[in-house]
């Protein structure tokens, strides 16, 4: 599996309540390629179908399918899950973490068609990890949106 880590120095990205995502190394933020899934029964479209033309997709052929992804976090903390994923219509997934449900209802929206031009990033939920090795499932009992990219931020509280 291809996980990329920012490498960015310290900066602020985003504003979230009491947190800011920060990038600050490898500890911060990982990027996984959602057509590079450890296991599951979707399909891995590097253009053969047109949806991952040019990028890499992982779409579903038929109901009820899932892909799971391993990775490792190096730094303890609050982390942001986001997809970037095109969609006609919503084509809710759950997003599990261990087992854990994050969210029954992500990948929940629009993004105006199926084509790497509407793939979008947009937040799929919020959970704690600890350092060490994870395992990322996303399931449905519909079909999958054209999912590119998973990408965790890591939360970092700011102020008392």
């Amino acid at each position: 599996m291809r996980l990329s880590y920012s490498l960015a120095a310290i900066s602020v990205l985003t504003a979230v309540g009491a947190f800011v995502l920060l990038s600050c190394g490898s500890s911060a933020r990982i990027e996984i390629e959602a057509e590079n899934f450890s296991r599951g029964d979707a399909v891995a479209d590097c253009g053969e179908f047109g949806y991952g033309k040019g990028i890499g997709v992982v779409i579903t052929l038929k109901p009820g399918a899932h892909v799971e992804y391993d990775f490792e976090v190096f730094s303890s903390g609050n982390y942001r899950i986001e997809l970037r994923y095109a969609s006609v219509g919503p084509r809710p997934l759950r997003l599990l973490i261990d087992g854990k449900m994050v969210n029954p209802q992500a990948a929940d929206q629009d993004t105006g068609g199926f084509l790497p031009a509407n793939q979008k990033w947009l937040p799929a939920g919020e959970t704690r990890l600890e350092s060490g090795r994870h395992t990322l499932r996303l399931e449905c009992d519909g079909v999958f949106p054209a999912i590119d990219k998973i990408r965790l931020k890591k939360l970092v509280k700011i102020g008392g």
